[in-house]
């Protein structure tokens, strides 16, 4: 027998706790990385390449942020 299954047939058989679960459990990770890189930042004078570094970084969490959301 075939079962056939749209995606947004399976996303409604995901709870909300389930998913509050999941996005709180990424979103600790992305805090505790991302307050990291405010401390080493803040440790530091500013200059241009010591700014650019921890944005790079951060772009990189919030996209790895967004694939982990998007899984």
């Amino acid at each position: 027998m075939d079962v056939k299954a749209s995606v947004g047939s399976l996303i409604h058989t995901i709870s909300t706790d389930e998913i509050a679960q999941f996005t709180g459990q990424i979103a600790d990770d992305l805090r505790q990385q991302v307050t990291m890189l405010l401390e080493l930042f803040a440790g530091n004078d500013p200059t241009p390449s010591r700014t650019l570094d921890p944005e790079n970084a951060l772009q990189d969490h919030l996209r790895e942020f967004g694939r982990k959301l998007m899984q």
